[in-house]
């Protein structure tokens, strides 16, 4: 199995590089997606205020 994967070892130092940008670009979308689903489903500020303390719409905008 190691000697199948050997050749894969011997990379140029750019080759190096462009995989590990890869794969930390990989990691941080990974990263980012599961940190938007902890945002969504995280409470929002407005929500745990007292209602007098929530603030007001603006008045253009109708619900």
């Amino acid at each position: 199995m190691i000697k199948r994967l050997w050749p894969v070892f011997h990379l140029t130092v750019a080759e190096q590089r462009m995989v590990i940008f890869l794969l930390s670009a990989v990691i941080a979308v990974v990263a980012a997606k599961s940190y938007r689903n902890v945002a969504i489903h995280a409470v929002p500020a407005e929500a745990s205020l007292p209602a007098a303390d929530q603030p007001s719409p603006s008045p253009g905008i109708r619900p």
